[in-house]
């Protein structure tokens, strides 16, 4: 689990910016952007009562109380794993709590895969032009080791 100093410093300084949005802005436009692109991940929200064909909007969004509730707990967990980057055992043992509360919600390991390529879209069109390359392969790379240490909670019996 390493990343660069750089990768570190570059990732701080784009969550900086992302987060000065707010938690609940940043993790609407996640959640938003997930539901539209991979329709199928709708489902493992029964709770949401999401409807399961079209387009959702921010406004649909944003008027569920539960769903702005756990966009703040997306933003939230993305702030906390900024904030563990040097701690690399508080990290992956983060990572590893996290991926336990989905395995419990019988979450689908392969929407990892879907909400790394979202995660790195919202981030790339809300930072505009300060997602640069290298702030997003340094994003990339972050969201590689996430994605490895909540696989390694999956692959367990």
């Amino acid at each position: 689990m390493a990343l660069s100093q750089n990768d570190v410093s570059l990732l701080r300084s784009s969550w900086s910016d992302l987060s000065n949005l707010g938690l609940k802005t940043v993790g609407l436009s996640v959640l938003l952007r997930l539901y539209n692109d991979a329709k199928d991940t709708r489902t493992a929200f029964k709770r949401f009562s999401l409807p399961q064909d079209g387009d959702l909007t921010m406004e649909v969004l944003s008027s569920n109380p539960e769903i702005e509730d756990h966009a703040v707990k997306v933003a939230s967990s993305i702030g906390k794993i900024i904030e563990l980057l040097e701690k690399s055992d508080d990290l992956k043992s983060y990572l590893e709590d996290l991926g336990n509360g989905h395995k419990l919600q019988n979450v689908d390991f392969k929407h990892f895969d879907t909400m790394g390529s979202v995660l790195l879209a919202v981030i790339k069109n809300v930072l505009g032009e300060k997602a640069t390359d290298d702030v997003m392969q340094s994003w990339e790379d972050a969201y590689g080791i996430i994605k490895s240490v909540i696989s390694s909670v999956y692959v367990k019996q």
